[in-house]
């Protein structure tokens, strides 16, 4: 067996430099790794669209309010598209 050689000298500054750029970069690929498996969590527990309706009526049931069977006026309607597509 060979004998190990053990140096006493201190490591250079370039590899003290690319040993801190080393674990810089695997704690930022850790925590893009978290911030994906946390945004695909979230995406999957979103309720779907499909059952905004029922949920309505119920949160104006729990309020007693009645379930507006009425078209939103027009004018409300521009407002909010108009608003959507600018913020989009």
């Amino acid at each position: 067996m060979g004998a190990m050689v053990v140096s006493n000298r201190a490591p250079s500054r370039r590899q003290s430099i690319l040993r801190v750029l080393r674990r810089l970069l695997v704690a930022v690929i850790a925590l893009l790794a978290l911030l994906a498996a946390a945004s695909g969590i979230y995406l999957l527990t979103l309720p779907s669209v499909a059952s905004a309706p029922q949920r309505v009526r119920a949160i104006l049931r729990t309020h007693g309010e009645p379930a507006g069977s009425l078209p939103a006026p027009a004018r409300l309607v521009a407002a909010v598209v108009s608003t959507e597509d600018e913020h989009f």
